[in-house]
Order: C-alpha cells, then structure tokens, then sequence
C-alpha cells in the first residue's frame, strides 16, 4: 500500500462532515464530539495562520468578559478553558483509574463543538479553498433558524 501525503484542511473537512452525519442521525453524539473537536482545532489553527480569531478563542474571551462582569474580577483563562472543552477531553482521555465516567448532555455538547468548528469553516473559506457541504449548510441553516 503506497504512503501519500494528505490535505489537513482535507482531513479536517471529512472529520467535519461525518461528525455532522452523526450528529443529524441523532446518535454516537460522543463521536461527533471527538470528529468535531478535531476538526474544529485544526481549522481554528488555520484561522491562526491567516492571523483571524478562531471560534474558541472567541468563546474563551466572551467568557472572561461575563466573569468579569459576574465577579467584578479576571477569571482564569486556563480553568474557563477547562471548562469549555470538559466533555471533549473527557471523552477523548482516562484522567486515573476512577474517572470513568462523563458527565454532559452530549447532544447538546455535540453541538456547540459543532458550532465552533463550523463557524472556523465558514471563517476559512475567505482564505483557502474550501467548499460548503450539504451538512455543513443544513447545520447552519438550522443554527439561523433556531437564533431568528
């Protein structure tokens, strides 16, 4: 079997798509996640090259700015960090011998890595040669009409 390079935009856009299939069959939410929050990385670093926001990152300081406001002090940037990937990370990793379960409402987190990687997606076609799939446009064509 012959060895070949791949595209990680490539590589990203099918992690995106099949998480999205997942997701719209309205199971293995805790695939979706994984696909999707592997996608959503490597795009947001993408974003990163182009020197734009990444919708992490931009979720990261939204959530500063309310704990700022909620507690009149900085919140810390690695525990809200923390706390935004927590369904992600404990899917993805075994912190010990007793972390054995995960805790969320994985349709829900499902979707809201969704959301960030999509919109790193969308962010991206500005810069790279990237194409809408049908997935990604019901997605967000859900997203739209949910938020109108």
């Amino acid at each position: 079997m012959t060895t070949r390079n791949h595209s990680k935009l490539e590589v990203a856009t099918q992690q995106l798509d099949t998480a999205l299939l997942l997701y719209f069959q309205k199971k293995e939410y805790f695939s979706a996640i994984t696909l999707a929050g592997a996608a959503e990385e490597i795009l947001g670093v993408y974003l990163k090259r182009h020197k734009q926001p990444n919708a992490f990152d931009q979720d990261l300081e939204a959530s500063l700015r309310v704990y700022r406001w909620l507690f009149k002090k900085e919140g810390s940037r690695d525990r809200i960090h923390k706390v935004i990937n927590k369904a992600k990370n404990s899917a993805k990793h075994m912190m010990g011998k007793n972390d054995v379960t995960v805790r969320c409402n994985a349709r829900t987190e499902a979707k809201e890595v969704l959301d960030r990687a999509v919109s790193n997606y969308y962010s991206l076609m500005c810069f790279e040669e990237l194409n809408e799939t049908l997935r990604i446009k019901r997605f967000n064509a859900q997203l739209v009409e949910r938020n109108a």
